[in-house]
Order: C-alpha cells, then structure tokens, then sequence
C-alpha cells in the first residue's frame, strides 16, 4: 500500500504516511464493508494517504475537503449511516510540525 501511496501522492513524506494511518485505523474502527464517505479538515500532504487509505477520493466524490489546518477525519458507511472521527494524538502533530519545519 505505501507503494501505492507514493506513486499516487509523488513522493514518500510524513504527512501522507499520517493520513494513510489515520484513514486505516478510522476504516477499521468503522469495520465498514461497503461503500464509504469521508470529511477531512486539511487540503495538504495527509488527503492523498486518506484517499488511498480509505478509498475516498475527490474523484469519487466520497471526500469533502474543509481546509481548516488541522487534520481529522470522519468516515461514514453509507449504508447504515455508523461514523467514526479520527484524530492525530498531540504527539503525531508535534512530530509532524517538526519534520515539516525540517523540510
């Protein structure tokens, strides 16, 4: 998948490798089988591992982007309507802002 991933986002770096954990760790807290929606609040590096992660892309029109500068997450199963928000615990952000400020 993180193959994948940087084919499809052009490069390997932290913030897509974030949103790819996030979007997994979402999906299989929502344990959905069928076809999903996604709301994310950054329009930066983590939406290309959420799209790929969660197999809702802008393409698809199964992902709304609000640019808020902050990275969460909420999946919804179509079908029965169950969501799930996901965060980046403080220590993910510090350690973001930091490779980010490195770069």
């Amino acid at each position: 998948m993180c193959t994948f991933l940087e084919r499809f986002h052009g490069h390997t770096c932290a913030g897509s490798l974030m949103g790819l954990r996030l979007a997994l760790a979402a999906k299989e807290s929502l344990k959905g089988q069928g076809k999903l929606k996604a709301k994310c609040s950054i329009l930066a590096c983590p939406i290309d591992g959420i799209q790929v992660g969660a197999g809702t892309t802008i393409g698809n029109k199964a992902l709304e982007v609000e640019d808020r500068n902050e990275l969460y997450l909420t999946l919804t199963d179509v079908k029965t309507g169950r969501q799930v928000e996901a965060h980046l615990t403080e220590k993910a952000t510090a350690m973001g802002k930091r490779f980010r400020d490195l770069s």
